[in-house]
């Protein structure tokens, strides 16, 4: 948890629409990864094909606005939602558990696995399901695949190794969660899936117009040839027609293009015919040809295409992070022109996955992260992990009441002559009768080593008899983090914040997490410490930016009460609550 990772985003200049936006998508991202990922991919596989019709009119100089295929988006849409986000985001969770990053040259492996086995099999799912969804019949479907396939494999290969090979590299796993790498990448995969599925309409209409329009030249210029006299008679060979394997609504094309050149029955060889001309021969290897100019000229078409939608899905996806990153930094207009950075102190771990995200793992206690998931024994397999995850997983609730001592002198020079006021022994009797009057069985009291902290102790725990006292230092009092905004009339150096920074840090991870896997019963313990101390663990224990404590503000002998669920999952049942203390009797010193 880095704190200056975790600022609070007023200073957003998108406004509070923009960000709550974000961090509700990043949310349900989070909490239903799977139909949010669907959801996402349908509707960018949809913009996909929209945007090919553009690009496939604006070359054709057509009108943009009419004729575009509404069919064609709804098609992708469905494709993208119950094949790409799923499938994908299913392959790349076993790819992380079947290469791990540990194992030697795992960027290349994971690269090879995806490109050589995925992407086929991908292809031809795209193939089939398109297929299906556009009416056609089994032989279209093998007229798309001989004609197609094998083409779109190799634009996919050329075109989107490079990309693949960050997607799968360098963006964690849990963003092919669709974080700002991954909204790249679904970007750049919508559009390659939209060329991929146009590819087979595009070869064979383009490969039937192509023989068309070359026959046509190859009879104009046979019919105006001479024979040449004086030559020997030969045998004639006509030429064999041109096969292409094309679909239904292309088969009269071919048809006729195939019955022009042959000779008819029954009728006698004319001496042109038998004799033929050097041009009529040129002429005739022309035409056997045809087919693999026509092929070439369709590839060097199809990877300018290919290249054109590579560059509007990774513009969309740059976009795409670029809204994020301007939604989560850029500074307030109007406001400083450098605003104020927190600085990060060196006790500080790993950053927050991002605002709005519940980090499950926050505790380090989640169960997968105790599995050593490489020990695994092969014959046993999800038995035996499954029996190793539920060892490690809680089972009880912890529930956690953090009092702020009493009223104290907070003038005197020495912290042992802190010691509390009268009106801070009524706040602490009171304090103590409330806890008791809720009927818990407590299980223990842990307190602050600091004279007023010991004082408030020894008083609750009269109306708790039984219970044991612990005291520590990691409790007391102390400047956590430098608060943001800052105050003027509180500024300590930075060397406290170092100091009592890591300390109060420490106390946090020591005593707040959720109950080990050995407890079977739920637990009830109460923490009496300092106001910087609990304003602290609150926000840090609810994820909120720790730079926000000093916002809070706790009486004296208030009760805040944490729930930590077997889950990991935390809540806030009271922050500061005075409400058993009458009036004249409360106060913030």
């Amino acid at each position: 948890m880095a704190p200056a990772a975790s600022k609070l985003r007023a200073e957003a200049g998108l406004g509070p629409l923009p960000r709550r936006a974000l961090s509700q998508y990043l949310r349900l991202l989070r909490l239903y990864p799977v139909l949010t990922k669907a959801a996402t991919s349908g509707i960018l596989s949809a913009l996909g094909n929209f945007l090919a019709q553009l690009i496939e009119k604006k070359q054709k100089k057509e009108n943009c606005s009419q004729k575009l295929d509404v069919s064609g988006p709804l098609r992708y849409a469905i494709y993208g939602f119950f094949f790409t986000g799923p499938l994908g985001h299913f392959f790349y969770l076993l790819m992380e558990r079947w290469i791990p990053s540990e194992v030697p040259l795992a960027g290349i492996k994971r690269l090879l696995l995806d490109r050589l086995l995925f992407a086929p099999a991908f292809l031809s799912l795209f193939f089939l399901v398109m297929n299906f969804l556009e009416g056609q019949d089994t032989a279209a479907f093998t007229a798309k695949m001989k004609s197609g396939f094998w083409p779109a494999l190799r634009m996919n290969w050329r075109v989107w190794t490079p990309v693949q090979f960050i997607n799968i590299n360098y963006i964690p796993v849990q963003t092919l969660k669709l974080s700002k790498g991954s909204t790249w990448a679904f970007s750049a995969g919508a559009g390659v899936s939209t060329w991929v599925g146009s590819l087979p309409r595009r070869l064979n209409r383009g490969a039937v117009r192509a023989l068309a329009q070359r026959q046509k030249r190859v009879a104009q210029q046979a019919s105006g040839s001479r024979s040449t006299k004086g030559l020997r008679t030969t045998a004639y060979h006509p030429a064999p027609p041109l096969s292409l394997e094309v679909t239904a609504a292309n088969k009269a094309i071919a048809a006729a293009i195939a019955a022009a050149p042959t000779q008819p029955a029954g009728r006698k060889r004319t001496s042109d015919e038998a004799c033929p001309s050097p041009h009529a021969v040129h002429t005739r290897a022309r035409l056997r040809g045809a087919r693999v100019g026509s092929t070439r000229d369709l590839t060097g078409m199809a990877f300018r295409q290919a290249l054109q939608l590579a560059a509007c899905g990774l513009a969309g996806g740059s976009a795409a992070v670029l809204f994020s990153a301007v939604a989560v930094g850029k500074p307030r207009a109007g406001g400083d022109a450098e605003p104020r950075v927190v600085e990060p102190p060196a006790w500080a771990g790993t950053s927050r996955p991002g605002p709005g995200v519940w980090d499950p793992n926050w505790d380090r206690r989640e169960p997968l992260s105790l599995v050593n998931l490489r020990k695994r024994n092969l014959e046993t397999g999800e038995e035996e992990l499954t029996s190793r995850l539920d060892h490690c997983k809680a089972k009880a609730t912890r529930h956690i009441f953090l009092i702020r001592h009493s009223q104290y002198h907070v003038d005197a020079s020495l912290e042992k002559d802190r010691t509390l006021t009268p009106l801070g022994r009524e706040q602490a009797e009171l304090t103590g009768l409330r806890l008791a009057s809720l009927g818990l069985k407590f299980n223990k009291i842990v307190h602050s080593s600091m004279t007023r902290a010991v004082e408030t102790t020894d008083i609750i725990s009269k109306h708790l008899p039984g219970v044991c006292k612990v005291s520590t230092d990691l409790l007391r009092e102390g400047a956590p983090i430098e608060p943001d905004p800052p105050v003027s009339h509180w500024k300590p150096e930075a060397v406290q914040y170092y100091e009592d920074g890591a300390r109060i840090e420490a106390a946090f991870r020591n005593y707040i997490h959720r109950a080990d896997a050995k407890q079977q019963e739920d637990s009830y313990e109460i923490f009496i410490c300092h106001a910087n101390v609990i304003r602290y663990i609150v926000c840090r224990a609810l994820q909120f930016p720790p730079e926000g404590w000093l916002r809070l503000s706790l009486n004296n002998g208030s009760i805040t009460h944490l729930v930590v669920r077997p889950d990991g999952r935390v809540a806030l049942r009271a922050l500061g609550d005075t409400g058993f203390m009458p009036p004249d009797k409360i106060s913030r010193s």
